[in-house]
């Protein structure tokens, strides 16, 4: 199974996030760890909020965190957000 880019950053980001439980982490801190676009994070970062999978701060001593302990955030459950568009391949060998 293929993950679509914005899946694979949101697990990334979570998983940063998760890691450094306990303080707000920096947007340009998870891009620069996961080797990624701050703007293209930013609106995984937008999803995972709405999502009710982080929390946001703006301004000075802004930036993310976990909304939830990171064990009650299943691989499931950002799949479903974020894969939800995207359809199915099916495999046929040739």
């Amino acid at each position: 199974m293929r993950l679509t880019i914005r899946t694979n950053l949101a697990m990334r980001a979570l998983m940063h996030c998760g890691v450094n439980a306990g303080r707000t982490v920096r947007k340009a801190e998870i891009a620069a760890a996961c080797n990624a676009s701050e703007n293209h994070l930013g609106v995984v970062i937008h999803q995972l909020a709405q999502a009710g999978f982080i929390e946001t701060h703006r301004g000075r001593g802004g930036g993310v965190r976990l909304a939830r302990p990171a064990e009650r955030i299943s691989v499931g459950d950002v799949f479903r957000v974020f894969e939800a568009g995207v359809p199915f391949a099916e495999c046929s060998a040739g």
